[in-house]
């Protein structure tokens, strides 16, 4: 498919495209009103190497402790537990690059449960390291211990969550408005299209009506005249009709000759004409 033509199509009908985006705005607004705003709450900690070095504690080695704690924290046991407490399973434990430092990140629909959950994952790594130096039988003396560097003093407020869902509700309907405003122009052009056809059609009909009555005209000049003569009502040629009246009595008119029709001369009433100049004998 053309891309140029669809973007050509898209401006012509950029009026749609508008339409659709400011119904989208509204449900944008419609959408992030009911998103809930999201809290987070932070805090990082230490993790401070033994007074006493003890060949047999595994975690001696900071950075295999650093390693180990974003695992074990961030398992779905954990998370679980963390759920039935009331508390958050939206959280990250990261640590910062060549340090054995561990920052917690904790998400939560509510200020407080974010911070309970900061101080619950604090909790649970000072648990965990304990536990599991005292099950490889390292004196207290030569285990890992952590100190807090920022406590969840409390958690700020932010519209990610409400901002993302905008965001994809003004996308979907971007996208929208651009294929009802390609659909629309191809509809007004296919109703175009039918129009020109409609007319052409008309046109030629129109031609070819024209053509039938000037072949009628043409066939009527060129038919050959009627030249049967006149009947009377007696059925019996009238080749020339009486053009002075009806016949004496009734009926059709008498048919007259050619000396009817001449006058009558004074010589038919005299006698014989005699020649001028001339005397009689």
């Amino acid at each position: 498919m053309d891309i140029w033509r669809l973007l050509s199509a898209a401006l012509r009908r950029w009026y749609v495209i508008l339409v659709v985006l400011a119904l989208s705005a509204l449900a944008a607004w419609g959408v992030g009103s009911q998103i809930q705003p999201e809290y987070t709450a932070g805090a990082s900690v230490l993790l401070v190497p033994p007074v006493q070095t003890d060949l047999g504690n595994p975690y001696s080695d900071l950075g295999t402790a650093t390693a180990s704690v974003p695992i074990v924290l961030g398992s779905g046991p954990v998370r679980s537990e963390f759920l039935i407490q009331g508390l958050s399973a939206d959280y990250d434990v990261g640590t910062i690059s060549r340090t054995p430092i561990l920052r917690f990140t904790v998400r939560a629909n509510d200020a407080a449960v974010a911070v309970g959950t900061a101080d619950a994952l604090i909790q649970r790594t000072v648990e965990e390291l304990a536990d599991r130096q005292d099950e490889a039988g390292v004196p207290i003396a030569a285990q890992v211990g952590l100190n807090v560097l920022e406590p969840p003093a409390g958690a700020t407020s932010s519209s990610r969550s409400q901002l993302q869902a905008q965001v994809a509700v003004m996308g979907v309907g971007l996208v929208l408005g651009f294929l009802a405003a390609v659909f629309l122009d191809d509809l007004v052009l296919l109703w175009r299209q039918r129009q020109v056809a409609a007319s052409e059609r008309r046109a030629r009909s129109a031609r070819a009506a024209r053509s039938r009555q000037g072949s009628a005209r043409r066939s009527t000049a060129g038919a050959e005249p009627d030249l049967a003569p006149p009947v009377d009502a007696a059925g019996r040629p009238d080749e020339a009709p009486n053009t002075y009246g009806p016949r004496p009595g009734g009926g059709a008119p008498a048919a007259t000759t050619d000396q009817d029709e001449l006058p009558t001369s004074p010589v038919d009433q005299t006698g014989p004409m005699i020649p001028v100049g001339r005397s009689r004998d």
